[in-house]
């Protein structure tokens, strides 16, 4: 699971898993998966803090540093969604994710589960 705070209309990465910010605009981040394959998914999001109808934060599961099929967006006032579908993910890869904030979002807390 990973959690940050979210800023309005920008693009930021994050691993998946720890606490904090995110990383630079523009600099996919992400943290290597063990030596064996492995299979994600059951994704669930939630943004707190989102109170317009015209905010959005949109999700983007990467590997090695490009996007993936996994995506999801979150619409205020609402706060979830969720990343449908499985994705395999070989061994040694580079996994995390992609935020990108409409110009009004901004979220107190962002949290990502994968299983």
């Amino acid at each position: 699971m990973s959690s940050m705070g979210i800023t309005s209309n920008v693009t930021r990465f994050t691993g998946l898993s720890g606490v904090g910010g995110a990383g630079a605009p523009g600099y996919p981040v992400g943290e290597i998966t063990p030596n064996v394959a492995l299979t994600i998914g059951a994704g669930a999001v939630r943004a707190d803090g989102l109170t317009l109808m015209t905010e959005t934060i949109a999700l983007t599961v990467t590997l090695d540093g490009a996007d993936a099929a996994m995506t999801c967006t979150i619409i205020g006032p609402g706060n979830t969604c969720t990343l449908p579908g499985t994705m395999s993910v070989p061994a040694r890869s580079r996994v995390g994710v992609k935020v990108v904030s409409s110009a009004f979002a901004a979220a107190d807390l962002l949290l990502i589960a994968l299983r």
